[in-house]
């Protein structure tokens, strides 16, 4: 038994819905973003991402709800780690993309 994200392909495996995340932006405190709600589309087509890299698959999620929305994005950096995005935007290199739980509520 595995817990993890639902897999893109699945073959031999059985995939059992247990709860749902969602993703969110990540920004440094002084960042345009901050506070700012909502970001609007032009403002994410301009964007810098730092995001997980693309053999993962947050990466994939965020993939396909950009597709979804028709809103090409441009990563900046892809990090091997979660906890890499962290380090990159408290830096302000960019905005981060990841899911809400991996999230910190502040960034210092």
């Amino acid at each position: 038994m595995v817990i993890g994200t639902e897999p893109f392909s699945i073959t031999g495996m059985q995939f059992e819905f247990l709860a749902e995340d969602d993703l969110q932006f990540l920004v440094h405190p002084l960042h345009p973003w901050a506070g700012k709600r909502p970001v609007t589309r032009e403002q994410i087509s301009s964007g810098r991402f730092i995001i997980p890299e693309a053999s993962g698959d947050t990466f994939k999620l965020i993939e396909a709800h950009f597709k979804k929305e028709r809103i090409e994005i441009l990563p900046l950096i892809e990090v091997a780690a979660e906890d890499a995005v962290k380090h990159f935007v408290e830096l302000d290199m960019g905005v981060g993309i990841m899911p809400r739980w991996l999230s910190p509520r502040r960034l210092n």
